[in-house]
């Protein structure tokens, strides 16, 4: 899809499955409400198809249920009236609406609501309101835009109660949302947007463990173990009250360390490779992506295995980089010449020792 010379979505290939939450992540303009827009067929891409079970969307007569990101309700309107009103666009009898309209209410303990005006609401009970329209008549596919915004706690953990029951009834869910944590737990599947492109298309796992570190282990113990760290000749990463992130290159040294542990009288309360929360990872998208300009990164695996290893090769890129050669070295991976301007930078990421090179 594209606006003028702008291409807000450039060849974008996704799938979500029935009974599954597929998440779709990105900054903002990153493409996310783009493609749910062409999804629902309120924007009509130029290239490309969108199916549901194999048939065109336009004509398969998909039920669909939105929950905008920018709230739309009738502020003067009764919650009967409102309710009432969206469930018959959608094809409902009104009897049969007005039982569903009852129940829910119920269920999201605002039973006492159904003759008030939405303008008296709260923001927390008039999202509830927007939700209860989204997915009255039971639709096949579920879009939900930040639908925690502005809830608390309490009506949190009920919307989410709420989203997982539509997961087991069968229901197709895209979600979408800011709330790292929120997406961890839910999501199935996560689909990363950037500039109108896919950058990232895997389960929730396997996107946690492709940027763990592997070099990092979490210990957790019942007192203080700094100074065996150091005697052990192991590098304490991060800590976090009596929770340790020890970076190791030799698991002879952590077997040694856990000895000198366990020989001290210090409890040993847990132990475990460091993994990476989906929010350290989206962290570390947008600093890959917060300045304008291309982008070279290379990542290197287990292969460097010392500091001496990252400050040589950090200082070898910034040589490059200095180098007034350094468009035809781009010119020859790429095919094209790249013109230099602005400020560069070399930095190196906490995770995965990934070296990124920004012009």
């Amino acid at each position: 899809k594209t606006y003028g010379d702008f291409k807000a979505l450039n060849h974008v290939s996704l799938e979500a499955e029935n009974g599954k939450i597929l998440g779709i992540l990105g900054r903002n303009g990153a493409g996310k409400t783009t493609t749910i827009k062409s999804i629902m067929g309120i924007i009509e891409p130029e290239e490309g198809s969108i199916t549901f079970d194999g048939i065109d969307i336009r004509k398969a007569k998909v039920s669909i249920g939105y929950l905008p990101e920018e709230r739309g309700l009738y502020v003067n309107a009764v919650v009967k009236d409102q309710l009432l009103y969206f469930a018959m666009l959608n094809g409902m009898d009104k009897k049969a609406a007005f039982t569903e309209i009852k129940k829910l209410l119920e269920e999201f303990k605002i039973p006492g609501y159904l003759n008030k005006k939405v303008k008296t609401l709260s923001k927390g009970n008039k999202q509830k309101i927007q939700l209860i329209s989204a997915i009255l008549h039971k639709p096949q596919m579920v879009i939900l835009d930040e639908p925690f915004s502005g809830l608390d706690p309490v009506n949190i953990e009920l919307f989410k109660s709420t989203v997982l029951d539509l997961k087991k009834s069968g229901a197709t869910i895209l979600f979408s949302s800011h709330r790292m944590e929120d997406v961890e737990e839910m999501c199935d599947r996560i689909v990363m947007l950037n500039k109108g492109n896919v950058v990232e298309n895997n389960t929730v796992q396997a996107l946690i463990n492709k940027y763990s570190r592997e070099d990092v282990m979490n210990i957790v113990t019942s007192a203080d173990i700094t100074e065996l760290i150091a005697e052990s000749g192991l590098k304490l990463e991060s800590r976090e009250n009596k929770s340790f992130d020890v970076q190791f290159n030799d698991r002879n040294k952590l077997q040694h360390l856990y000895a000198r542990i366990l020989e001290s009288g210090i409890e040993l309360q847990g132990i475990r490779s460091r993994k990476t929360s989906l929010q350290e990872i989206f962290r570390s998208w947008q600093t890959m992506n917060n300045k304008t300009g291309k982008v070279i990164w290379f990542t290197f695996k287990q292969v460097v295995t010392s500091n001496w290893f990252c400050l040589i090769s950090v200082l070898g890129l910034v040589c490059v980089f200095l180098s007034t050669q350094i468009d035809k070295i781009i010119g020859a991976i790429y095919g094209t010449t790249a013109n230099i301007s602005g400020q560069g930078s070399v930095t190196l990421s906490e995770h995965d020792a990934t070296f990124l090179l920004q012009i």
